[in-house]
């Protein structure tokens, strides 16, 4: 069967949703995401109004200019530890630019992250962060001007495979998403919005070029993958070897500080093994 990249990639979503000329997707989905109203949305990542699709843009921005928000919105098909340091990295840098350009800090707009999320553990189906100042009894939003929300995407996914028809048809657009070909001809059955979106994504599949786009980045982040897990094991493997070390000087009676100085672990480290 051939390859299907769905719009849960990076490549797919920004070239299915982020068009200049049609975004109705995309406000579809940040509507159901954000639960707001958006009236009038304008890209503003100008690298996702290339011509070309085979160009791989390194953020989705957005102006809401009707409820005065920025928004990035990102896509964690494959989160690593570093991921929410560097997402907040990108809502500080957006907030940062919005503080730049007002004339008026109580009038700042908005900034507003979504992080669409797969293969992250432990979060609910749909979470809200925000800079919180917290009392001894309470806790109160230090500013209603920086938020970020996730959505858990394998919770949809699995709310979609279980039939439940309350959370399916709130966040289609998200579900439609995550689908593979067969999956997404039936989903789209009576939806015009979701044939629009699959008409897409079999134009892109249908691309050879595209494909090859594709499959080269695919590939670069398997290697990436492979190289971090090579790393890490090493890392883990050094780890063990300095706790053995310390363990057979500690039956020896060594000093502690002696034992810290040869093996690089810390006095408190040691005291535990």
């Amino acid at each position: 069967m051939d390859k299907y990249y769905n719009g849960m990639f990076d490549g797919v979503f920004k070239n299915t949703l982020c068009t200049e000329d049609n975004n109705m997707l995309l406000r579809w989905l940040l509507e159901c995401c954000l639960e707001v109203k958006i009236d009038t949305l304008i890209l503003k990542d100008k690298e996702l109004l290339k011509n070309s699709t085979h160009t791989k843009g390194k953020v989705v921005d957005l102006y809401i200019k009707t409820n005065a928000e920025l928004i990035n919105v990102e896509i964690n098909n494959h989160p690593h530890g570093y991921n929410n340091e560097r997402n907040l990295a990108y809502l500080a840098n957006l907030y940062s630019r919005s503080v730049d350009i007002s004339e008026d800090y109580n009038k700042v707009r908005k900034c507003i992250q979504l992080n669409l999320t797969s293969g992250k553990k432990g979060i609910d189906l749909r979470s809200e962060y925000a800079l919180l100042k917290r009392n001894v009894l309470e806790e109160e939003v230090f500013s209603e001007n920086f938020k970020i929300y996730e959505i858990n995407v394998d919770l949809l996914k699995e709310a979609y495979y279980n039939n439940n028809v309350e959370i399916v048809n709130k966040y289609k657009p998200v579900i439609m998403l995550t689908l593979d070909r067969e999956e997404l001809e039936e989903f789209s059955v009576g939806d015009e919005r979701i044939m629009e979106y699959k008409k897409r994504v079999e134009k892109l599949n249908s691309d050879p070029e595209f494909m090859v786009f594709m499959s080269r980045e695919e590939d670069q982040r398997k290697t990436e993958n492979t190289l971090r897990n090579i790393v890490n094991e090493q890392s883990q493997e050094l780890s063990n070897i300095k706790c053995d070390t310390a363990k057979k000087m500690k039956n020896e009676n060594i000093d502690v500080e002696t034992i810290s100085k040869v093996t690089g672990l810390s006095i408190e480290e040691i005291q535990n093994l």
